[in-house]
């Protein structure tokens, strides 16, 4: 089997074919991976808390890719259908009124 080109993504890689190379998402997973490392370095001794706030930032640069690459390929939305997308990110986990 052949390796990639040069400047081509990995065919093989499932989530490189369909998500596009974001800075910020590759930033924040390497904080996380460090950050949850069974024996870090020295100078990365992170605290639970700190695992968890990474993890976070993980999940909004991972959610703030995927909602630009979808608005960048849809239609224009009305007014109400943009209300009705921003109340579900509003929204409580549980499924309550927007706060």
């Amino acid at each position: 089997m052949s390796e990639p080109r040069a400047g081509h993504a990995n065919p093989f890689n499932r989530i490189s074919r369909l998500t596009p190379y974001d800075p910020e998402v590759s930033r924040a997973r390497s904080v996380v991976a460090v950050a949850s490392m069974k024996h870090p370095p020295k100078k990365a001794g992170y605290s639970p808390e700190e695992v968890e706030e990474a993890r976070r930032f993980l999940a909004e640069a991972k959610i703030a890719r995927f909602v630009k690459q979808v608005v960048a390929e849809a239609p224009p939305l009305t007014p109400e259908a943009a209300d009705r997308i921003a109340a579900l990110m509003l929204a409580p986990k549980d499924g309550g009124e927007a706060r």
